[in-house]
């Protein structure tokens, strides 16, 4: 595939996933000082993909990051998430991570009914 058919293959992806073509993190957050837009909080796992398949080809992170509408750092996220979910490095998998998540949202739904039942009926 040529390169500019590739490029036209991750714009398609990238406006799969956020319908503009742009891979959008949060505001910047200028309590703590940010004027950068930080790093998504997880990137999806088709955008993963495409960007480890860009630098295992031979692309420059600058190049991957500008061609896919982020910053360099989102990109070295997503390598060190892959290098972590492949056991390459330490750390948590992108599926514990999934699973922390839902247990953290399934805790917070948990005593927000307890809290609007009135607490734990007493004995």
């Amino acid at each position: 595939m040529s390169e500019s058919g590739s490029s036209h293959h991750v714009a398609d992806l990238v406006t799969q996933l956020n319908g503009d073509g742009r891979v959008v993190a949060d505001a910047p957050d200028e309590r703590l000082g940010l004027t950068e837009t930080p790093v998504p909080r997880s990137c999806p796992p088709e955008f993963r993909r495409k960007v480890i398949d860009l630098v295992a080809s031979g692309r420059k992170t600058a190049e991957v990051a500008q061609l896919l509408g982020v910053s360099d750092r989102t990109i070295y996220v997503c390598r060190r998430q892959h290098l972590i979910d492949t056991g390459q490095l330490p750390g948590t998998t992108g599926s514990d991570l999934s699973e922390l998540a839902a247990t953290r949202k399934r805790t917070a739904e948990l005593e927000a009914e307890l809290a609007s039942t009135g607490g734990l009926p007493s004995c």
